[in-house]
């Protein structure tokens, strides 16, 4: 998840929705975690406009990321990694059954080609998947590409309040996106922080190489099964 000073922009999956689509651009795969991908994903976070990551930072970040929840979007052969995006486990105290998508990026090379809208929607059914009830995200209303993509899959603004409504109002002007905030509040339930229904979590197991918990000791019949719920599509 993104994190700044100012107000981030907050986007909720509509809480009526089910799965959604991901669909792979021509060129690219994407996959989970692997042993060996945290220095690529050092270089991602390094082109992201983010606070400076260190060992300590990805650390951190990775004792959140659900199993089965580390993706990445790499290049048609030469296999180089150029997007990833993290399913992060939200406790609130009140359900464990929120979900953050974050950390979102992509190499600057590779951007415009629909890899953040693949990676988002994967991540969402992820999340579903494992039975969370609310999946959220944060980020910086300076990161349109992001919010397009966020919004093309599905997620829905929280625009409460007058300085939230402000920034969407803006952040819509720029992006030529409708302005739709009663729809949204609709969509979202005002946003309201309220305990959704709890269900138990269906997470497998994990391990994420350096760092001891993750997700390359998963079988292989729950690696397939996680497949399968992606709808992963490969045009052609």
């Amino acid at each position: 998840m993104e994190r700044s000073e100012k107000p981030q922009l907050h986007m909720i999956w509509p809480r009526d929705a089910t799965e959604a689509v991901v669909t792979v651009p021509p060129g690219y795969a994407l996959r989970t975690y692997a042993p060996g991908d945290e220095d690529g994903f050092l270089r991602l976070m390094a082109h992201g406009q983010f606070d400076p990551w260190d060992e300590a930072k990805l650390r951190e970040n990775v004792a959140k990321v659900i199993p089965g929840g580390w993706f990445f979007a790499t290049e048609a052969g030469s296999g180089a990694i150029v997007a990833t995006v993290m399913c992060l486990h939200d406790y609130t105290g009140r359900c464990p059954a929120t979900g953050d998508v974050g950390w979102l990026a992509c190499d600057p090379t590779h951007r415009g080609r629909g890899l953040g809208v693949s990676l988002t929607a994967a991540a969402t059914n992820r999340f579903l998947e494992a039975g969370y009830r609310r999946i959220q995200l944060h980020t910086e209303a300076f990161r349109l590409a992001a919010v397009r993509s966020y919004l093309k899959v599905g997620y829905l603004p929280v625009a409460d309040g007058p300085e939230a409504r402000s920034s969407w109002a803006a952040v819509c002007a720029r992006i030529d996106w409708p302005f739709r905030p009663e729809v949204w509040r609709a969509g979202t339930g005002g946003g309201s922080r309220e305990a959704p229904s709890c269900r138990p979590l269906d997470l497998g197991e994990a391990h994420f190489g350096r760092y001891g918990s993750g997700e390359s000791n998963r079988s292989t019949t729950h690696e397939r099964r996680v497949r399968e719920k992606l709808r992963v599509k490969h045009p052609g």
